[in-house]
């Protein structure tokens, strides 16, 4: 296995421990399991004697996850150990199979949603020991359930303190357009002021912010949106962030709000609106995503 990967990882967060563990970066040209995988897919997920979601410890991170199988023959891959020189051969040889219930993704992932973080989900996950006698599980992919916010009604994938500021956004309101939203909030909270202390912590989170988008499954709306909520004053360091991210739904779309107000594509593109009401900012955002569907459709001959 990639030693570095088994020197740092208990000083790495804990998107970067995940990174660190799938199965790709230590296996050249692995093949997934799956050739799909969306809100709507139905998997099987490991369940307790309650039928439950199992939550699995990782004694050597510190880490908790929840497991999803693209089949159910998948999951002797985690009824016990593998030795690296099997997992690297594709030995999988235990007859004992996890319990697990058939489940729609986007439906265990509204399960989760009370949890104290975004809660990790492996796919296809393998229960592995390394030559030293180190013990991970190793996946071919995660995806994160977004935390649901009781005060406000929001779904977040930060801090849930940082959630007043959407107040302003009436569930009710969401609720009239179909509009499905999940919020991302960037903020000075943590970061040093000293601008060479804080160069490399804010790579960090555009590395983490990049590592997270393409892993949240999404409820298709009239529109559906990660927003990523930009709040650092300083209008250089937001537009670092605002880039292209690949989403886990081709329905969903990546849209930056910054503190100005403004609300921008990955392509730094404005997408105007009139803040007087709510309805004047829902449906530039609803426009803007059918005209974007509508031109990649005509691209690709559809």
């Amino acid at each position: 296995m990639d030693l570095n990967f088994l020197m740092h990882y208990k000083s790495w967060p804990r998107w970067k421990v995940l990174q660190g563990e799938l199965l790709r970066n230590h296996i050249s040209d692995y093949k997934s399991s799956y050739s799909n995988m969306s809100y709507y897919e139905l998997v099987e997920v490991a369940v307790d004697e309650n039928d439950k979601p199992l939550l699995f410890n990782e004694a050597s991170t510190g880490y908790s996850f929840y497991s999803i199988f693209s089949n159910k023959t998948l999951t002797r891959r985690m009824s016990t150990t593998y030795k690296w020189k099997d997992v690297l051969s594709n030995n999988f040889s235990a007859n004992e199979l996890l319990k697990t219930k058939t489940t729609m993704l986007g439906e265990l992932i509204f399960d989760l949603k009370h949890s104290d973080q975004p809660a990790a989900i492996k796919i296809n996950p393998v229960l592995t020991q390394t030559d030293s006698g180190v013990d991970f599980t190793l996946a071919e992919e995660f995806v994160f359930a977004p935390i649901f916010d009781k005060f406000t009604s929001k779904f977040m994938m930060t801090n849930t303190d940082e959630a007043k500021a959407l107040l302003a956004v009436n569930p009710e309101d969401e609720e009239r357009f179909g509009i499905e939203f999940v919020f991302y909030m960037i903020t000075n909270k943590g970061l040093p002021e000293e601008r060479e202390e804080r160069a490399p912590l804010l790579q960090e989170k555009i590395k983490e912010l990049a590592f997270m988008a393409p892993r949240i499954p999404m409820k298709r709306g009239s529109g559906t949106f990660f927003c990523v909520l930009l709040n650092l004053e300083n209008e250089m360091e937001e537009s670092a962030f605002i880039r292209t991210y690949k989403t886990f739904d081709p329905y969903a779309d990546v849209l930056f709000v910054n503190s100005h107000l403004e609300i921008r594509t990955g392509d730094l593109i404005k997408v105007p609106y009139n803040g007087e009401k709510i309805d004047t900012i829902f449906l530039p955002m609803i426009e803007w995503q059918r005209n974007n569907r509508l031109t990649a459709n005509q691209q690709i001959g559809f």
